[in-house]
């Protein structure tokens, strides 16, 4: 999808549905976040151990885990608890 569409897209959502934009920002990075670590994943799963890479994408695989992580529970959880709460 180029940039322009995922504008466009955005843009729908959050007048459709009242979005703000900087929420589905979010969503959209923390969807190629997964999608990183769902290539980096299949790509280690079919890569001999003592491949010259290997070691580097499991460092980028653990890096980029962690941050997610680290988002969704300072970030995603207390929002999604506060709300819960009312």
């Amino acid at each position: 999808m180029t940039a322009n569409r995922a504008g466009l897209v955005i843009d729908g959502l959050t007048a459709e549905y009242g979005v703000p934009r900087d929420d589905l920002l979010s969503v959209l990075e923390s969807y190629e976040e997964h999608h990183v670590a769902d290539v980096l994943c299949t790509e280690l799963a079919v890569m001999d151990a003592d491949n010259e890479r290997f070691d580097a994408k499991v460092t980028v695989l653990i890096e980029n885990v962690t941050h997610h992580i680290e988002e969704e529970e300072q970030e995603w959880f207390p929002q999604v608890i506060a709300s819960e709460r009312g």
